[in-house]
Formats: C-alpha cells, structure tokens, sequence
C-alpha cells in the first residue's frame, strides 16, 4: 500500500501506477525505480505536470485580469 500511495501521491494515475508496480523497489526507506527505462517515464510524466503547472498559471494570469477589470469597472 505504501508504494501505491507514494506513487499516486506523485500524480500518476492508476492505470499507469498497476503497470509500473512491479518495477519498483521499495527498501523501507526509499521508492526508487527498479527498471531502467521508468527514470525516462517518470521524466516525461513530470514535464507533462510541468506543462499542466504553467498552463494553469497562465489562466490564473487571465482570470486575475478579468477580476481586475471588473472591479475598475464597478468603481467608475
């Protein structure tokens, strides 16, 4: 269960969580992973986070300017 829910806990999904299980190697301490080409994965998967992260700043930008101007508009 611990490694189900560190891995879920870095944002894969369960489908991908089911199919990497087996490769990784939990010693207690550290969830590392356990074949070679899941660093590659897992990299991937983060600029897939990362792109989500900007995109969802970018928005956060927009709707602050749209509040913005609401409230300059409401105060004329």
């Amino acid at each position: 269960m611990r490694r189900i829910r560190i891995l879920l806990a870095a944002g894969l999904n369960s489908d991908m969580v089911s199919e990497i299980l087996p490769c990784m190697v939990d010693d207690g301490e550290l969830l590392a992973p356990g074949c070679e080409d899941l660093v590659a994965e897992f990299e991937r998967e983060r600029r897939r986070i990362d792109t989500q992260i900007a995109e969802l700043h970018d928005a956060r930008a927009a709707l602050t300017g749209i509040i913005s101007a609401g409230k300059a508009f409401a105060d004329r």
